[in-house]
């Protein structure tokens, strides 16, 4: 979000000015896509038994 306004305007201090938004706003805070979990990754099989 700061980083999309930043390239918007000129705007001095936007980060806290974005950041005081977005956490005051409830719509953000519902609509706001969550972290997508990591692909599993297979175990290493190891090359030497113990």
């Amino acid at each position: 979000m700061v980083a999309r306004a930043d390239t918007s305007v000129f705007w001095p201090e936007i980060t806290p000015a974005v950041t005081a938004l977005h956490t005051s706003y409830q719509q953000c805070n519902r609509s706001a896509p969550s972290n997508p979990s990591p692909k599993p990754v297979p175990p290493l099989s190891p090359e030497y038994p113990f």
